[in-house]
């Protein structure tokens, strides 16, 4: 097989494989760092990223994934076996789904759960999950464990605003 190199990936399969190995949000706060290390090599000082060109773009892209080489195949697995989740059966929860009930507990659970997540401690965040009222509920706690700012300023307050303060 051939040696790795960044330009072997297309952005989107790059942006994929990042997401499966969980190091996405990883890339995106080093490019942005990077992007602005090379603003300042440049003369692109206080421009947008939308003002330069696709291929400038596509460079600082590209010096940013060099850092991001594939993991090792086993790594890999680990990581997504430890998102199955074996512990947590679906079934064995209540079925009535009750939006604000639901929001109301994942929003309780959220930093406990995020902890836990974090940690990498699954007994802990199962153990949580299991606590839920409804599969609807661990829905919830999982987009809100991986989009934290829409569910707290975009989607709670629209559905609990009255009922926060």
């Amino acid at each position: 097989m051939a040696e790795w190199t960044p330009r072997l990936e297309t952005k989107i399969a790059a942006c994929r494989r990042l997401e499966c190995e969980q190091r996405y949000d990883e890339f995106l706060r080093r490019k942005k760092a990077v992007l602005s290390a090379w603003r300042n090599e440049t003369d692109h000082r206080g421009k947008s990223h939308r003002h330069l060109s696709k291929e400038q773009r596509d460079e600082v892209f590209y010096r940013t994934l060099a850092e991001f080489p594939p993991l090792p195949e086993e790594q890999v697995e680990e990581l997504q076996s430890v998102d199955d989740k074996p512990f947590l059966h679906l079934e064995d929860l209540p079925e009535r789904f009750d939006l604000r009930r639901d929001m109301r507990w994942a929003l309780d659970n959220l930093a406990q759960y995020r902890q836990a997540r974090n940690a990498g401690n699954v007994s802990a965040w199962v153990a949580i999950e299991r606590k839920a009222p409804s599969s609807g509920a661990v829905a919830l706690m999982e987009w809100a464990y991986s989009k934290p700012k829409a569910f707290l300023f975009k989607f709670v307050p629209r559905i609990l605003g009255k009922e926060l303060g």
